[in-house]
């Protein structure tokens, strides 16, 4: 019953973010239902959380609001100013919906606060943010994830509540020192297993802080579903179509083994990009040389191999990846000059054909 459906969506709400929504052909136009999906889905979930906060006791409340990523990744490109690239018709039906997101959002953060009350501690963040000006990007790569190349790396923490500094910038944090700084405010340890800090400096009085080895060997029920309940296949279904639309990712194979080897192709790549970032360039290492031998032809994969290499000092290694890479490349220049040869022969020798025919027309008159 919390569920928004996107039909149910009416005129003055779909409005302040597109004015002149009643002008766009639906048939033609896709990217109004792109905006009433994500809306609806957003409306739906702070409906949950709403009902969640009322009616339930809480000591920890977590929300997760996607959708000004979802949002951005399909708006920011008509966000002011116009760029070169986005035609005068397009800016004018989509320039406002960023703006209004971020203000929707805020409102509803609004409600969250105050149904949260004054004694509660409050954190905001988000991992990433979008570039908002000329360094948005013309256009997409085609590579799995390719829309990040709209993110913008910095993201934003803001804490406030009893004990916490006011009116403080906090320098150096980051996406990891959320979960220690919780586990802090809560006079719970530390796992020494993780990599962020405890944000102390954001404290009046800076905490003590315990540690123990991991949380991962502490027994006893730690917030995830029972097993039987963690995967709902419709739900599934539904977050993979989304991801789809949004380009995330690529529709899986119908050969449900190709698709699940591609599935797991990009989830190492990733964990190769995380150590990377973390710098464990050892496992890195392992993890891209795996992957360039499953697939040689997958660039990314040697360019992030060398990035590793380049870490722990291989340099004969980086001079093969190089010396790769350079052949590939020439095989396919090759590879390219020959088709547009033979292409050009084609069309020599049709328009010899077509010479030679108009000119027995011509002796036939």
């Amino acid at each position: 019953d919390l569920r928004m459906h996107p039909d149910l969506l009416a005129p003055q709400m779909v409005e302040p973010f597109i004015p002149l929504a009643k002008e766009i052909d639906q048939d033609k136009d896709q990217r109004l239902a792109v905006f009433l999906r994500t809306l609806a889905e957003c409306m739906s979930v702070h409906s949950a959380a709403s009902l969640l906060l009322d009616n339930h006791p809480w000591d920890f409340f977590a929300v997760y609001y996607e959708a000004i990523d979802h949002f951005c990744h399909a708006f920011m490109r008509y966000h002011p100013p116009r760029q070169s690239w986005i035609g005068e018709r397009d800016f004018e039906l989509y320039h406002n919906v960023v703006s209004m997101a971020y203000q929707f959002h805020d409102e509803m953060l609004g409600t969250l606060l105050k149904k949260a009350g004054g004694d509660a501690t409050v954190i905001l963040m988000s991992d990433h943010g979008f570039h908002p000006d000329h360094l948005r990007p013309a256009s997409i790569p085609d590579i799995p994830a390719g829309p990040a190349v709209e993110h913008r790396d910095f993201g934003v923490f803001a804490i406030s509540g009893p004990g916490i500094k006011k009116d403080e910038l906090l320098h150096g944090s980051s996406v990891l020192d959320v979960t220690p700084t919780i586990l802090a405010l809560y006079g719970l340890p530390v796992g020494e297993d993780m990599d962020g800090k405890v944000l102390s400096q954001a404290f009046v009085k800076p905490p003590h802080v315990a540690f123990i080895p991991s949380w991962e060997e502490i027994p006893g029920v730690d917030g995830r579903h029972p097993p039987h309940t963690r995967l709902d296949p419709v739900a599934a279904h539904a977050a993979l179509e989304q991801m789809i639309a949004l380009g995330y990712i690529e529709r899986p194979d119908e050969d449900r083994d190709v698709a699940i080897g591609k599935t797991i192709q990009e989830l190492r790549y990733n964990l190769g990009e995380a150590y990377q970032d973390g710098g464990r360039h050892a496992e890195a290492h392992e993890i891209f040389t795996e992957l360039c031998k499953a697939d040689a032809d997958e660039q990314r994969f040697a360019v992030r191999l060398f990035v590793s290499c380049q870490a722990l000092g291989r340099h004969a290694e980086m001079r093969r990846i190089v010396d790769d890479l350079d052949g590939r490349r020439r095989a396919l220049f090759e590879e390219a000059k020959t088709s547009i040869n033979a292409l050009c022969q084609i069309g020599v020798e049709r328009a010899r054909k077509k010479r030679e025919a108009e000119a027995d027309g011509a002796r036939a008159e």
